[in-house]
């Protein structure tokens, strides 16, 4: 595991966690960070996630199909556009 004050750095499909937090007066702090292609597009699924959802238009509805709707540039910004 990780000592105190440690990090940690890997592809976001690698399986990851962590025991417990034993230090017992302090919280453990996590911070994430993740790229995807400035291509992405939300899936048909999407309208229907819990996780998705709250990013969509508020006209898509449950039954809708996403498919195509751009990611909100405020939420994911785009850092890299190959020219």
């Amino acid at each position: 595991g990780l000592r105190a004050g440690g990090i940690s750095v890997h592809n976001g499909k690698v399986w990851h966690g962590s025991g417990k937090n034993c230090s017992g007066d302090r919280p453990r702090r996590g911070l994430g960070l993740h790229y995807v292609p400035a291509e992405v597009r939300f899936t048909k699924e999407a309208a229907k996630s819990k996780l998705w959802k709250i990013y969509l238009p508020d006209d898509i509805i449950c039954d809708e199909d996403a498919t195509g709707v751009d990611l909100p540039e405020g939420d994911f910004p785009v850092v890299w556009r190959p020219t």
